[in-house]
Parts: structure tokens; sequence; C-alpha cells
């Protein structure tokens, strides 16, 4: 009995142990079946997260491709629409310079060359004037082959130049691609541009010889019948004359805009750049010598306004600056002002009698209303000083103030500035000179001087 219990509670301890070792096993089985379904499920969402990452950043370069291709064919038809402008223009500046040759300077230069022949030909008879051609049936205006190349200067050499230029653009223009060069060929131009130098320095002398000879009627005549011809349309001959001149800032203002168009990295990009580098050197000059053409116009008008005439007033270094009616002891004055001097004088209709001329070189310019604040003296009559201002001189080594009343405070403040600026131009060119007025005691002095009435 006994042996039979311990075998039968043998045999239930191995199946209770067989029992737990299955469940263990089916635990882990089911354990490991739910991890490797998990794993599979983590893959799969990765796979799926992976997989639209990729559609959203295929789309994204898509649109970016798309957005960049699209850029990329306006910046090419920019270019090609600059190339054209470029072409266009050079064409049209070339032929408007051929018409000045055809129709203006060879016709003048013929006539004159026949001007300056003996008057009597071999056979005995005499030369009579001929006609410069049958469109104005006008007799032949009496000027010399010098003045006619000092009206023309060197347009002639201008016109040939360009017209090598046009052909080299349109061969450039007509074999056009977005590698397509034009840094190249206005790194070249810009070489020859000294002759646009020239041609700006004579162009103030040019535009005087043809006021002189407007004045004689043969010459005013022919320039106004060729002027009106079709081919001109209408425009004077200055209006050809500039075109040189306005050239330049036209290139620049080109090139500016085709840079804009050529991105970094492209064939063309450095040679554009060097190109509008100097193209702006040779603008900023010419600009130097066009404000000086004006000048020289001013200049020339006012040396006509003036009786007697101030034959030492066209100096070079002499630049207008403005003009304007002051009143000097209640008396009306004419006050011109320039860089280096002041020229006051009697208004009478549209001429202007000299009185005297007051140098910058040692001048100074006060308001008396700062100076009436400074006083410490009781007034006695108080004076409106609103329009009053003060100009201090040296005449014959002695000091001098003159007293002036503009028409309106905004004027005297004005007149003031202007003056100073001056003032300040001929310190800073005489290289010694103090900002500070207490360098000069003698001026100080004048200065906080009340003015005589």
């Amino acid at each position: 009995m006994g042996n039979g219990q311990a075998k039968a509670d043998e045999l239930r301890a191995r199946r209770e142990s067989d029992i737990a070792n299955r469940a263990a096993r089916q635990h882990r089985e089911t354990q490991a079946y739910l991890d490797e379904q998990r794993r599979i499920r983590h893959a799969e969402i990765k796979q799926l997260m992976t997989t639209e990452a990729f559609v959203v950043q295929a789309a994204v370069r898509g649109y970016l491709a798309r957005q960049q291709y699209r850029d990329l064919r306006k910046t090419i038809a920019r270019r090609h629409k600059i190339a054209e402008e470029i072409t266009s223009t050079e064409a049209t500046y070339v032929a408007n310079l051929q018409l000045v040759l055809e129709h203006f300077y060879r016709p003048l230069m013929d006539c004159a060359t026949r001007n300056e022949q003996p008057t009597s030909s071999p056979g005995g008879k005499r030369n009579t004037p001929k006609k410069t051609n049958d469109a104005n049936d006008l007799v032949a205006p009496d000027l010399t082959t010098a003045d006619v190349k000092a009206i023309f200067s060197q347009v002639e050499v201008i016109m040939l130049y360009h017209q090598k230029f046009l052909v080299q653009l349109e061969q450039k223009f007509k074999t056009w691609s977005w590698h397509q060069q034009l840094g190249a060929l206005f790194l070249d131009m810009i070489d020859f541009l000294k002759v646009y130098i020239q041609y700006v320095n004579n162009y103030e002398p040019a535009i005087a010889v043809i006021d002189k000879h407007k004045e004689r009627g043969s010459f005013a005549r022919w320039l106004y019948v060729a002027e009106h011809s079709p081919a001109c349309k209408g425009n004077p001959l200055s209006s050809f004359l500039i075109m040189p001149i306005q050239r330049i800032p036209r290139y620049v203002l080109l090139l500016e805009d085709l840079l804009k168009s050529t991105p970094e990295g492209h064939i063309d990009r450095d040679n554009l750049q060097q190109a509008l580098t100097r193209m702006k050197d040779v603008a900023h000059l010419i600009n130097d010598k066009k404000r000086e053409v004006d000048n020289f116009r001013d200049m020339m008008v006012l040396f006509g306004r003036f009786s007697p005439r101030l034959e030492d007033l066209l100096v070079p270094h002499r630049r207008f600056v403005r003009e304007g009616i002051v009143k000097q002891e209640g008396k009306p004055m004419a006050l011109f002002l320039f860089n280096d001097m002041v020229i006051v004088g009697t208004p009478k209709g549209d001429k202007v009698k000299p009185a005297y001329t007051i140098s910058l070189k040692s001048a100074l310019v006060e308001d008396p209303a700062d100076l009436a604040d400074e006083e410490t003296e009781p007034v006695q009559e108080p004076r409106d000083l609103s329009r009053v201002f003060l100009l201090y001189f040296s005449s014959n080594q002695q000091k001098r103030a003159i007293e002036y009343e503009a028409r309106s405070e905004v004027e005297k403040n004005m007149w003031i500035e202007a003056i100073q600026e001056c003032i300040f131009d001929q310190l800073k060119k005489t290289k010694s000179f103090h900002v500070n007025k207490q360098a000069d005691p003698s001026m100080t002095i004048i200065a906080k001087r009340k003015p005589e009435r």
C-alpha cells in the first residue's frame, strides 16, 4: 500500500509538472507570437511612414524644380529681351550718327572747303557760291573747315567704331542662346571710350560755334531747313550732338539689367561685372563734364546780362550757384553768387549794371538775429531781422560788413546756407583754415559788432 501510494503521488506530480511546463511553453510561444506581430506591425508602420515622407519630399522637390524651371525660363527670356534692346538701341544710335554725318557734317564740310578755295578759277572766271544740296536749295553758309570740325568733333570716329560694334552685336544676337556672352564686347569697347571724353570736352565749344554762326543769316536759314527735313523729323542739330553724351549712361543701365539676369556661375558674369564697373567710371566722368557744360551755358548767359560786361567773369574754375534780388540800404540790388565770389549790381530790365564784387576767400556770412541774441546792451529800437543777413569781407586790408535784406526768411536762410558752403569750399582749397572763427580774432570782433545803419 505504501509503495502504491508513493507511485501515485509521483505520477500526479509528474502530470502537474507537465501541465505547468506546457502552460509555460504556450505562454512563451504566445508572447513570442505577439512580439513578432508587434515587430511586423512596427516595421509596416515604419515603411509606410518612410514611403509617405518620400512621397512628400518628392512632391516638394518636384515643386521646387518646376518653380526653378519657371524662374529659369523667365531669366532666359529677360536676358534675351535685354540683349535685343541693346542691339536695337545700338542700331538706332548708329543710324542717328550716320544722319549727322550725311545730313549735316559732309554738306557743311563740302561748302566750307569750297569757301576756302581761291575766288577765281584758273581760267579767270570767278567762283560763285554753290548750293549745299538740292533739297534745301540754299546758298552754302559762310563756314570754315575749322568751324565744321569744331562743331562735329569726333562724330565720324565714334560712328565708324560703333558700326563695327553693331555688327558684332548683331552676330551675337543672331546666334543667341543662354550661354551667349556680351561682356567681352563691352570690355573691348571701354578702351575706346577715351574718344567720348574728347567729345564731351569739345561739346561746349561746338555749341558756342553754332550759336555764333546762327547770328549770320545764311547759316541760320540753312540750319533751319536742314533740321526741318523729313530725315531729322524736326529734331535740332543739338539734339543729335548730345546723343554720344547720353549713350554712356544708357550703357550703364543696360549692363545693370543684363547683369541682374545673369546668375552666379554663368560664363559671362565676371566680364559683365567688370564692364559695368568700368562703364560707371566713364559715366561719372562724363556726368562731371556735362555739369561743366551746363555751368558754361549759365555763365555765358550771365556774361551777356552784365552791362558793361565783366571781361574776367569767364574763368575755368568759376561755377554759378544762384541769383536773386535783395535790398541794400532799402535799394533793390541783384545778387549773384558764384563758387568763389559775389557780384552785386543794379537791375536795369534784363540787364544788370555791376556795382561791386566780393571775393569769398576771406569772407564770412552771419545771421544778425543770432548776433542780437548775444548782445548784452539794451536795444533802443528793436528791428525785424528775420530777413536780414550780413556779409563780412576784406577790402584793402580792412574788414567790412554789408547788410542785405532778402524777400523772405526762407530765402535768407537759403542765401546763408549757399554762401557758407561756397566759403567752406574756398577755405578747403587754401588748406590753411580753421573751422572755429576764433582762429581769426579780427573777424570775430567784426562779427560781434552791430552793423552800421
